[in-house]
């Protein structure tokens, strides 16, 4: 085992014997030459190996395909002519006709009516609190429905282009009070079981 220039011996062979991944890569970029002899006269007897450098070279391929997925103009997939093809064949009978899609993802169907279930469930309290104010909000839309329903038609058989300027400063200001007014109910809805309200 003699030492190349510009490569270390240590990444060359495992300590099993067996050719490391550095030395592998070097043969799947075809950049053999930098080996000391005896590993390419490994990688032809070991079959241990040659199963490695196709496991390594296929990997090398998907990586590549799903670069060039991601980026088509920019990286193409290439097979280095430095490996021969049967070495390729040999070592990856079975695994050349891997799809290369995702599987489907399944939707966990139980999963999902569990937890919309456990939602309902949880809501149920606030539904039934709701239920009970919806008399006292049918009352007051029925007294502004009437109110709102006046507003626009007077709007439609006086509308002139006068009016618009002073809609839009109504509309404006009608959504500073909405806004205001919510947020208050908000902060009076915290402060009331604080303060042992109901």
């Amino acid at each position: 085992m003699s030492k190349q220039p510009g490569f270390d011996v240590r990444l060359v062979w495992r300590d099993d014997g067996h050719l490391g991944d550095a030395a592998l890569t070097c043969f799947i970029d075809g950049e053999e030459a930098i080996l000391p002899a005896p590993a390419a006269a490994h990688l032809d007897s070991c079959e241990a190996c040659t199963l490695r450098l196709g496991d390594l070279a296929l990997a090398a391929a998907q990586t590549a395909e799903l670069f060039a997925a991601r980026m088509p103009v920019v990286v193409q997939a290439t097979v280095p002519e430095a490996v021969p093809p049967a070495a390729l064949a040999v070592a990856l009978p079975e695994r050349t006709a891997a799809p290369s899609r995702r599987p489907p993802v399944r939707v966990p169907f139980w999963a999902v009516a569990a937890a919309l279930a456990l939602a309902g469930l949880g809501a149920a309290p606030a539904a039934l609190d709701a239920m009970r104010s919806l008399p006292a909000w049918l009352v007051g839309l029925s007294r502004t429905l009437p109110v709102v329903l006046q507003s626009v038609g007077v709007v439609v058989r006086h509308g002139s282009a006068a009016l618009v300027p002073a809609l839009m400063v109504a509309a404006l200001g009608s959504l500073i009070l909405v806004v205001f007014a919510a947020s208050l109910a908000r902060r009076m809805s915290r402060k009331a079981p604080l303060e042992g309200g109901i």
